[in-house]
């Protein structure tokens, strides 16, 4: 089975994105609209943000993670603190507007619509137990504005079905059991599907040896073709735009120049890179070698700790978390955020999918044209072209 290590960035866009008055649906989907560009670079400083933490702790060790759907869920724990622990979890989401509310709205409407060849589907839950109170006007506010589900916390059969369901079956567990201690769970999930514009022939795929992060080589199977893409070559790296259905979302693979490591390129990617890439990419004839790959990638307990490290950290511990727009009586905290994420690419497109789950309890319990061969680690993007919404990220390191 091939083993692929990368970092998948689901980038939630904080911009106002929207239909306006007047436009034109064009043929194959709704077009995405930005009210503010500064949504849009704050929300990518949290994407590179988290990863390149996330991407030390698992330096050249299969890794894959959604911060859309992290940020999502994180975004509906904060409707329910107060205090410090409001301040900190809104700056590490880089949220500079009260109006939050109505950008994860639009978010959820609109990032489905954007192109009927690609699938985009997001899902939110907020599960309590049922014999003690949660102030109403919090899960309306969910249920409005992240068109939530409310269901009774029981054990942990609904709550991995509703994982598997909304994810077409690739998560299909997130919890092993329901700790007595955990009075709610905040789940978002996400979910895309988009074939090639231009598709792999399979007739093209043969054997070929990748260079491993580790020095080893393996023999992969190596997918081919040669087409117009966007193209660049940047100081340390090339860069290759694969798109998607009808060209609104894509995959931007970086590869770094020979005897590079793609985690220094990781380590030290910005928002600032990424935009003068944008600038440089030109629509050239590619000769385009990509390995197949797939994985599975289990945050474990590993987001805590990185949320800390981003400054959140009052939400951990009680009294300091001041969940009491949940419940008055501040007597909640957070003791577990994790994910779980799934991605396969192959000659025909790209399947991915993640759950994220906030586990909130009530004691203080814890839980010959230019050639492009990516035949050594390599780091990709995928994105919505009209918003610069990047939706996914990876590093492959290892098959």
């Amino acid at each position: 089975m091939i083993r692929y290590t990368s970092l998948l960035l689901f980038v939630l866009l904080l911009g106002f994105v929207s239909c306006k008055p007047g436009d034109e649906v064009k043929e194959g989907g709704i077009p995405l609209h930005l009210g503010n560009r500064a949504y849009v670079e704050h929300s990518t400083d949290f994407a590179f943000d988290f990863f390149r933490r996330i991407n030390q702790v698992n330096s050249s060790e299969n890794v894959f993670v959604s911060p859309l759907s992290l940020h999502i869920a994180l975004g509906m724990l904060l409707n329910g603190a107060e205090k410090e622990s409001y301040e900190e979890i809104k700056k590490v989401l880089r949220l500079t507007d009260e109006e939050y509310n109505s950008l994860y709205k639009i978010l959820m409407e609109g990032l489905p619509k954007v192109d009927n060849r690609v699938t985009v589907n997001l899902a939110n839950s907020v599960w309590y137990r049922q014999d003690k109170s949660v102030e109403a006007s919090y899960t309306e506010t969910l249920k409005q504005y992240f068109q939530s589900e409310v269901k009774p916390l029981t054990t942990v059969g609904p709550v991995n079905d509703w994982a598997r369901q909304k994810t077409n079956n690739k998560i299909n567990k997130i919890l092993d059991t329901v700790d007595p201690d955990l009075f709610m769970l905040l789940m978002n999930a996400v979910y895309f599907k988009g074939d090639w514009k231009n598709q792999f022939k399979t007739s093209n795929t043969r054997d070929e040896s990748f260079s491993q992060a580790n020095g080893t080589k393996k023999q992969v199977k190596m997918m081919h073709q040669e087409n117009s893409f966007g193209y660049a070559q940047m100081p340390g790296y090339t860069a290759c735009e694969l798109p998607y259905g009808n060209g609104d979302y894509r995959m931007t693979i970086l590869l770094p120049n020979s005897g590079q490591s793609v985690d220094s390129l990781v380590q030290n990617y910005t928002t600032t890179h990424w935009n003068e890439l944008q600038k440089r990419l030109q629509t050239l004839r590619v000769q385009v070698a990509l390995p197949r790959f797939e994985i599975n990638f289990d945050s474990e307990n590993q987001l805590n700790g990185i949320l800390q490290q981003m400054g959140m950290s009052k939400v951990f511990s009680r009294p300091e978390a001041n969940l009491t727009k949940i419940r008055p009586q501040n007597d909640l905290f957070v003791g577990f955020i994790k994910q779980k994420a799934y991605i396969s690419t192959d000659e025909k497109g790209s399947e991915a999918a993640a759950v994220t789950a906030i586990g909130v309890f009530g004691s203080t319990s814890v839980s010959t044209p230019p050639a492009f061969i990516c035949n050594r680690p390599f780091a990709f993007f995928i994105s919505e072209k009209n918003s610069n919404v990047i939706l996914f990220a990876g590093k492959v390191a290892t098959l």
